[in-house]
């Protein structure tokens, strides 16, 4: 006789005892009611009595569902209710399932074949009430919102493919502010109204925040409306006394940023609170004082050149004669002077200095190009894109305070330096 192992011995044995007061029924591919074995793709076990449990079988015999039900139709299988169940695939992987939180509310759970969460919500008399999530495969957020009565409330997230985040507040189902929030993957966050135009705030006490950099500079620094401003203050003697400073901005936004360094303004202010006219130089402005400076330094090289030139054609040459006695004594002492020109000197002078204007012109027209570039000018800026350059304001005399205030959009972003020293 073949003998069977023990543990088969008792699967038979509880199997059978689970099942002995059951009734057995067929479904399709489609799950409907079947009367015919034959075309049956599933077989279903309804067991008799209080337990009320349920169990699904493919043609391999391996469990596709099971599950304690509360209301049982015989005729449509899709019309049963159930207390709890776990749904499997032919392979016998677990795919979702549903339990009791407590009278009348049920937790769902379904899973990718990997056997990770894939998506979890709570419902209520059969209305989604409680947290809805959705997962991606490597376990990260794509969806997460909060439901009650059937309705969105609360705070509620949707990841993009890049990683940002969509965040909208509901209040019972509805809108609850007039914009909506993205978070960039870097964790940039700008707000946007339903029409998809920018929602822009004037940034509050505390959004300014000083920073020190490697280099012992201190930037001001908001990250506010989906930009990133920096400015950084200093002095600067170049062609003229200013106050200079270096802003670097960043557009995190999604939509193009349009940003005009010429609506920039400055305040500044005595101690007695006399407010003193000034004003920001613009690129063109600036570059006008720097050629400017840079003709007299000219002018005043070119002179010097000149003169050195002039001298350098001619040349003097001195010559004495004494008459003397037989007794030693000078009777006649005589000197001559003659000066002589020469052309080829001349003309070599004249290359060198030909050679230096140029040369310095040169110079002077790439310290023009380079202060034009580095200066800021109105610009576009991508999703993404960031720009940094300078610019200058005259210096006063006598200040004790310096506003600066960076316009973007309409709104002002405010620095305010103090100054110690009068």
């Amino acid at each position: 006789m073949k003998k069977i192992p023990l543990l088969c011995l008792f699967f038979s044995i509880g199997f059978i005892s689970m099942f002995s007061e059951t009734k057995t029924y067929f479904l399709d591919s489609d799950w409907n009611y079947i009367q015919d074995s034959r075309f049956a793709d599933y077989t279903l076990y309804i067991m008799d009595g209080s337990a009320k449990k349920l169990r699904v079988l493919n043609l391999e015999g391996k469990k596709v569902f099971e599950g304690v039900y509360t209301k049982l139709d015989t005729l449509d299988f899709s019309k049963n209710d159930f207390d709890c169940y776990k749904a499997y695939d032919d392979n016998g992987v677990l795919i979702e399932e549903c339990e009791p939180i407590k009278a009348g509310k049920y937790a769902f759970t379904s899973y990718y074949s990997t056997g990770t969460i894939e998506q979890y919500h709570e419902e209520k008399d059969n209305l989604k009430d409680g947290p809805f999530v959705k997962y991606n495969p490597n376990g990260t957020i794509k969806i997460m919102e909060n439901y009650k009565n059937g309705k969105r409330n609360g705070t509620c997230y949707g990841q993009s493919k890049d990683g940002s985040y969509k965040i909208i507040e509901y209040n019972d189902g509805e809108h609850a502010n007039e914009y909506w929030t993205y978070r960039s993957p870097d964790g940039h966050i700008c707000r946007y109204r339903w029409d998809n135009t920018l929602y822009l705030e004037q940034p509050k006490n505390g959004d300014l925040v000083w920073i020190t950099d490697k280099n012992n500079k201190s930037w001001g620094t908001y990250n506010v409306n989906g930009i990133t401003l920096w400015v950084n203050f200093d002095y600067s003697d170049e062609y003229g006394s200013y106050y200079m400073f270096t802003i670097i901005l960043q557009n995190n936004t999604l939509s193009k940023l349009h940003f005009n360094p010429e609506l920039i303004e400055v305040e500044l202010k005595e101690k007695n609170g006399k407010l003193i006219p000034s004003n920001v130089l613009t690129a063109e402005d600036y570059l006008k004082k720097v050629k400017k400076s840079q003709f007299w330094d000219q002018f005043g090289a070119n002179i010097a050149d000149a003169l050195n030139s002039s001298k350098a054609a001619y040349s003097a040459t001195v010559s004495s004669s004494n008459l003397k006695t037989s007794a030693g004594k000078n009777l006649l002492n005589s000197n001559s002077a003659s000066v002589s020109y020469n052309g080829n000197a001349a003309y070599q002078a004249n290359l060198i200095n030909e050679q230096r204007r140029l040369e310095r012109e040169n110079q002077d027209v790439n310290i023009q190009n380079t202060k034009f570039q580095e200066y800021l000018k109105p610009t576009i800026l991508d999703s993404g894109e960031c720009v940094a350059g300078v610019i200058r304001v005259p210096t006063k005399n006598k200040i004790k305070d310096l506003k600066l205030l960076v316009q973007i959009y309409g709104i002002n972003y405010p620095f305010l330096y103090h100054f110690t020293k009068l």
